[in-house]
């Protein structure tokens, strides 16, 4: 009786355990030379960017509220696509600054960040490698987000 009941404690942990990772969120993480935070934006099941909302960086996990700019592209369906999308990052109601991305067939390549008070200018387009994935993702293990 009780190895039965140890048993089902024990499949019911690991479905408890496998949900879990089904409802994360996958994230595309850029690193970049000028900063040490990371630059988070969603992925969908295609590793693409379907939408650029939420944004936030690593380690803070702050969403950043954006607006959806507009944006031009190049080529079409039986080409390369180019895409070029900007979004003013809004903080307390005021504009405060930039994101520009830029996608290749609806994956992003680049993101660039302009911040208005400083008129600094922060590149994210360095892939993290599998080592930095996994220490990230070890320490978003109980949260609802993990680098992909």
């Amino acid at each position: 009786m009780n190895k039965s009941i140890t048993f089902l404690l024990f499949i019911a942990s690991l479905c408890a355990q496998n949900s879990f990772a089904d409802y994360r969120q996958a994230y595309l993480c850029l690193a970049s030379g000028e900063t040490k935070n990371i630059l988070m934006t969603t992925l969908d099941e295609k590793n693409a960017a379907i939408d650029f909302n939420p944004l936030m960086y690593y380690p803070y996990l702050k969403e950043i509220e954006i607006s959806s700019g507009g944006g031009v592209g190049f080529g079409d369906e039986h080409t390369d696509m180019v895409m070029n999308d900007t979004y003013d990052e809004i903080v307390n109601g005021k504009i405060t600054g930039q994101y520009q991305t830029i996608s290749r067939n609806h994956r992003i390549v680049s993101i660039i960040y302009f911040n208005k008070r400083n008129n600094k200018t922060i590149s994210f387009s360095t892939p993290l490698t599998a080592k930095q994935k996994a220490q990230i993702n070890s320490k978003l293990k109980n949260t609802d987000y993990y680098c992909k």
